[in-house]
């Protein structure tokens, strides 16, 4: 599931996403793996668009 949210900040915008993401057949033991991992793939897809 996918959240958005979008705040005023100064004269621009601040734009939040967080989803939640489950690999199938991995266990919660590796939850931390999995978040750091999607974290910089979504920030070098998100700068990238906004470059």
């Amino acid at each position: 599931m996918g959240r958005l949210s979008v705040e005023p900040a100064g004269a621009g915008s601040r734009v939040t996403w967080r989803e939640d993401i489950r690999v199938r057949g991995v266990p919660r033991y590796f939850d931390g793996l999995t978040r750091a991992s999607s974290r910089a793939l979504f920030s070098r897809v998100i700068d990238g668009l906004l470059a």
